[in-house]
């Protein structure tokens, strides 16, 4: 009977499902110097960070960052990175006509090839065919 109430994990049709994964409140040192290295990230998105980047910004090792990071979010600094680049492209390709390399190099992938591979991975679509089903003109 509770197979037969729970809703399917997957939707149908080739879409990732959206699912919403907030932080965890912060319950430690580094939490605040995660969360303020992370905030500095999402405005710098468009520039290269990495590990390194990300750790001098929270003013710790490249190791402890990683820890900390992990235990604040479950993922990996790079992981989170990525995810958040694609997030940003979302709205680039539901409300312009830019260019899907331009996309790309204005939310921080080196290249269009880069930024196709983790966009389908994530949303199990192309951002072409995103595109297709969700741009929106203005009126």
């Amino acid at each position: 009977m509770a197979r037969r109430l729970v809703i399917q994990p997957h939707r149908d049709g080739g879409q990732a499902q959206f699912i919403e994964r907030p932080l965890t409140p912060g319950n430690g040192d580094g939490d605040d110097r995660i969360a303020q290295s992370m905030t500095w990230a999402l405005e710098h998105l468009a520039e290269p960070i990495t590990v390194r980047t990300l750790a001098q910004q929270a003013h710790v090792s490249d190791r402890t960052y990683l820890r900390y990071f992990a235990r604040a979010t479950g993922t990996s600094p790079i992981r989170w990175l990525i995810s958040q680049r694609i997030q940003a492209s979302l709205a680039l390709l539901e409300t312009t006509s830019t260019p899907i390399e331009k996309i790309a190099g204005a939310v921080g992938f080196d290249t269009a090839v880069t930024y196709r591979h983790h966009f389908s991975q994530a949303m199990r679509t192309s951002p072409t065919a995103y595109r297709r089903a969700f741009h929106t003109s203005a009126p």
